[in-house]
């Protein structure tokens, strides 16, 4: 489901909600973790998750800023919390927009039904969206929920599914050991080691959703890592989706991807004059 992120400022009602008059908002810092976390299995349950989970789907995803994390307090309380990562989503062909993925709301139980999402401290944090360039936030809920609470009192309305592709975020370590395993594939080529038999091979990876690492193959080891401390035979941009591509289809989705310009490489040159020196020797 989805709302107008501008929209839904100027619609909210403004009248005056005597116990959300003196609720103030700020963002992630990393002190208030267990403040939320509490909140959250206070409200969803212990089987939410723990603090490992909470880091693993926000503080450590790509991509995340502490504006990601909106905290509530009242009388120096946390009372409330919501979480969301931006993301483009492509409307149709050259028509991208930003937009807010959002998930993880959670009140305290004295705080719900007196007005919070439409209370002044909320409004605020809606203009800030607005600010950064946001103009659409969704989020994920029930069918019962959504007709009592977010269509009637929020203002989203529900989109069909398919409308959307949704992609899985993963942290930059679990990227590097996807590489790792990809490297140690490459590494047992017999052209790579002979590459290999006098220097290590460096190749530079990035692309959208990871930090930039470096994998370094040699003849009897591969290693993946963010420290960029060698000069790369290779350098590639990187599709998100390729990493999860596996066996006989990995060669043509990367010739795909290439010919699309969704995957670059530099420094082909000194690759190739690297490659046959090896060859001829």
């Amino acid at each position: 489901m989805v709302r107008a992120a501008v929209g839904h400022v100027l619609s909210m009602s403004h009248g005056s909600f005597d116990k959300t008059s003196a609720v103030e908002t700020h963002g992630y810092r990393p002190e208030v973790e267990p403040e939320v976390i509490a909140l959250l299995q206070g409200a969803f349950g212990t089987g939410w998750g723990d603090r490992a989970f909470w880091r693993w789907k926000h503080a450590n995803r790509p991509g995340f800023s502490p504006l990601d994390v909106r905290i509530y307090r009242f009388a120096g309380r946390l009372i409330g919390c919501w979480h969301m990562a931006q993301r483009n989503v492509r409307l149709g062909p050259g028509l991208e927009i930003a937009a807010s993925v959002e998930g993880d709301y959670a009140m305290h139980p004295d705080f719900r039904g007196v007005g919070m999402g439409r209370d002044a401290a909320s409004l605020r944090e809606v203009r800030a969206l607005a600010e950064r360039g946001i103009v659409a936030r969704f989020a994920f809920t029930s069918s019962t929920l959504y007709e009592r609470v977010y269509r009637p009192k929020l203002g989203y309305r529900r989109i069909r599914a398919v409308t959307l592709h949704y992609r899985k975020l993963i942290s930059d370590r679990a990227v590097q050991e996807r590489l790792q395993v990809i490297g140690e594939r490459l590494r047992a080529q017999g052209i790579i080691q002979r590459l290999v038999r006098e220097a290590p091979l460096t190749v530079r990876i990035d692309g959208p959703g990871f930090s930039p690492c470096q994998l370094v193959l040699e003849q009897d080891s591969s290693r993946c890592g963010a420290v960029l401390d060698r000069e790369p035979d290779l350098a590639v941009r990187l599709p998100f989706s390729l990493l999860s591509v596996r066996g006989s289809v990995a060669l043509r989705a990367a010739l795909a991807a290439l010919l699309t310009g969704r995957m670059r490489i530099r420094h082909a040159m000194r690759f190739v004059r690297r490659g046959l020196g090896a060859l001829v020797r």
